[in-house]
């Protein structure tokens, strides 16, 4: 029994020491090929792999919807495509955007009147009717109210020169004076040459020439060859003052010379006849205006 008992003690210390053996691994130092295995930081799965942002399915891949693939703002769907508005009639007047000339008003298009005096060429011919021209270049054509569109000191934006033979202002022809003897003859004395001012008065009783200019006349006799001046003064209107010879016959006249108000006249004659008569129109730059003034010729 002894026996059998030392025998079962010797195995099963043998037994442990077999199991002990089995259990021990030895290690080699050296790294071996499975040290960096698949499942690591470089592996396929990693950042660098497949699917990083670098792969396919970045943000440059051939299916992705950035601002450079075919949808963007220069793709053939943009602005600039091959269905822009060339072949459109906005004005639905029956001709399309590449022919008419204004394809948002429906009475310009090739083919329409041309309507003279608005500015716009109605048949898109590129050309205008003669009244819309300004052949003087004095910057008004016949539409803007210019008489002679041949003569650029000739239009409605221009002052009226009287007794010059031209309607300057193209109101109502030449507006000189009244330029007759008849007139002339019975013009009010204003004495003496140099004997002082006069006071008149331009109202709606007095006679009218022209389209509208209130006028007095007054006369004055040379004493000897020389210079005569005549100044008008008024407050109430813009002076304008004439000077005609013995015959009724326009000399010449003047607006704004006298430094007053900005608003007076005077005009100097030389020469004549001793004995001879001038007469002195006083009426006012504007047709219908009336006032008191002071002439003094001397």
């Amino acid at each position: 029994m002894l026996r059998f008992t030392l025998i079962c003690a010797l195995l099963s210390a043998l037994t442990a020491c077999n199991l002990g053996l089995g259990q021990i691994e030895f290690y080699d130092d050296t790294p071996n090929d499975d040290d960096a295995d698949d499942d690591d930081a470089t592996d396929d799965d990693d950042a660098t792999d497949d699917d990083d942002a670098t792969d396919d399915d970045d943000a440059t891949d051939d299916d992705d919807d950035d601002a450079t693939d075919d949808d963007d703002a220069t793709d053939d769907d943009d602005v600039t495509d091959d269905d822009d508005d060339a072949t459109d009639d906005f004005d639905g007047d029956g001709y399309l955007s590449d022919v008419d000339c204004d394809d948002f008003d429906p009475t310009v298009h090739p083919g329409a009147l041309e309507v003279a005096c608005d500015g716009v060429d109605n048949n898109c011919d590129g050309a205008f009717l003669p009244d819309d021209l300004d052949s003087d270049g004095d910057g008004y054509s016949p539409c803007l109210g210019d008489c002679d569109d041949s003569d650029p000191t000739v239009g409605s934006h221009l002052p009226e020169i009287e007794c010059d033979g031209i309607d300057n202002d193209c109101v109502d022809g030449d507006e000189c004076g009244p330029g007759s003897l008849a007139v002339c003859s019975g013009a009010a004395s204003y004495g003496g040459l140099g004997s002082g001012p006069v006071f008149g008065l331009l109202d709606l009783f007095d006679p009218v020439f022209g389209s509208g200019y209130y006028y007095e006349m007054w006369s004055v006799t040379i004493p000897s060859s020389g210079t005569v001046t005549a100044d008008l003064v008024s407050f109430d209107f813009d002076a304008f003052v004439e000077i005609y010879d013995t015959n009724c016959t326009f000399i010449g006249s003047d607006d704004d010379s006298l430094i007053f108000l900005g608003t007076d006249a005077s005009y100097t004659f030389t020469g004549g006849s001793p004995g001879a008569t001038l007469y002195v129109l006083a009426t006012s730059f504007s047709p219908g205006f009336t006032g008191s003034y002071f002439l003094d010729i001397y």
